[in-house]
């Protein structure tokens, strides 16, 4: 029997802020601007292989059987969020 092998899990996030002062309401008020990527490469993380109704997904000489399928994701695909924050 062959070991099982799962897709590798590849997920990296970039996050970058900026903060702007402004003294038109106090010292201490500023503004700050944020940008995070999730999942920054788009990489298409699968979910393990998993047979369907019991059945096996390869044989012994490392064929395909029928009835495996490759139909979920473990992370999301990539998104971006961008986000304004006030402190005074």
């Amino acid at each position: 029997m062959l070991p099982r092998v799962d897709p590798k899990l590849v997920n990296r996030d970039f996050s970058a802020t900026e903060n702007f002062p402004s003294t038109k309401f106090s010292e201490k008020f500023h503004v700050q601007f944020r940008a995070e990527i999730f999942n920054l490469l788009n990489h298409t993380n699968s979910a393990p292989l998993e047979p369907n109704n019991g059945a096996g997904i390869i044989d012994q000489t490392g064929a395909a059987i029928a009835g495996g399928e490759l139909n979920a994701l473990t992370a999301q695909p990539g998104n971006v969020q961008f986000a304004l924050k006030t402190i005074w």
